[in-house]
């Protein structure tokens, strides 16, 4: 998959990874969380007050409920994602930033990086989503709001950066494979970089994950970027 030409230049693959939904995407999610707000209330109330039967009340006040939770879970995804970008981007002025999907695979080769056994305790235990921060001293990945790294590899160790797959049941999915050197040997870290629609569906045009694996390359290979250590 080497062979695939990138498709972006640095300042749109910037923009890429900052973009997220729009205003029709936020209002209607909005406008049904809203609604479970007032659905649950309403099915509730009615019927402790007996305007309808308790079952159809108690069910309607459930499903608002869960109407309400799924979009204000998914909000609360949606601002966290866009704001990792942004608050890493200022932390770390001019490094490469790669929104991605971290699952499984991932975290057991961050706790080789960092073997104590207290260390795994603070990764979370499931897919989850991340950045990648890197320039000339290595790359990073940064989880939850991005402000802290969970695992660091210096230039050295960065051995390659190349477009690949991820294998799973359904198939195969292409990604972005940085390939670290641990202390059990070279392994490779598989990424899926995040899309709008985020990491929820979809997946991202082969030529965009090579722009990315360009860009990362390069960041790695660079000698004159800014330094990310006062992150």
């Amino acid at each position: 998959m080497d062979s695939v030409l990138p498709a972006m230049s640095p300042e749109e693959l910037r923009e890429h990874a900052r973009r997220g939904p729009g205003p029709l995407w936020w209002s209607l999610t909005i406008a049904a969380t809203m609604l479970g707000i007032v659905a649950a209330l309403w099915g509730l109330g009615a019927a402790f007050e007996e305007q309808v039967g308790l079952a159809a009340g108690v069910s309607l006040g459930v499903g608002g409920f869960i109407v309400f939770a799924f979009g204000g879970s998914v909000s609360f995804l949606e601002l966290q994602s866009l704001n990792r970008v942004r608050l890493a981007e200022r932390r770390s002025p001019g490094c490469f930033v790669m929104p991605v999907f971290v699952d499984a695979k991932v975290i057991d080769l961050v706790v080789q990086l960092d073997p104590r056994p207290w260390y795994r305790r603070l990764l979370p235990l499931s897919p989850s989503q991340g950045l990648v921060v890197a320039d000339s001293t290595g790359a990073e990945l940064r989880l939850g709001w991005g402000i802290h790294p969970v695992a660091r590899a210096s230039n050295a160790q960065v051995r390659d950066v190349r477009v690949g797959e991820i294998s799973n049941r359904f198939g195969s999915t292409p990604s972005v494979d940085v390939v670290v050197e641990t202390p059990r040997g070279e392994r490779t870290a598989s990424f899926m970089p995040l899309r709008w629609r985020r990491g929820y569906w979809g997946i991202e045009r082969i030529e965009v994950l090579a722009s990315y694996a360009v860009a990362l390359r390069e960041a790695v290979a660079s000698t004159d970027a800014p330094d990310r250590r006062r992150a």
